[in-house]
């Protein structure tokens, strides 16, 4: 996974992380195909909170609570709260690519 951010003087700065799983169907257990789904609506609809992403992604607010929580445990999202007049959890995606080595 990677990350890029900017530096002061505009210097594009590249961040790896590493997630490891055990096998491969660990790694089935927590990249499912909707949550790998939620993480293309996050990264190319920018929902505005997480109930507009339980709408854009056709599915129950608890569900998509419990992906996120998965999911920003692995560090694939972020939460960033935000006040306008009601406090709204707006999440995040910051990388573009998920590299996946698998080891024979």
């Amino acid at each position: 996974m990677n990350k890029l951010t900017k530096s002061r003087d505009g210097e594009i700065i590249y961040h790896y992380e590493k997630i490891s799983f055990e096998n491969i169907h660990k790694l089935r257990k927590f990249l499912t195909e909707k949550r790998i789904e939620l993480l293309h609506i996050i990264k190319h609809d920018n929902p505005g909170s997480m109930y507009e992403l339980a709408k854009m992604a056709n599915r129950d607010f608890k569900s998509i609570t419990t992906d996120i929580a998965i999911l920003k445990d692995l560090n694939l999202v972020s939460l960033e709260k935000i006040k306008d007049g009601r406090i709204r959890v707006k999440p995040k995606v910051n990388f573009n690519k998920i590299n996946l080595d698998i080891t024979i």
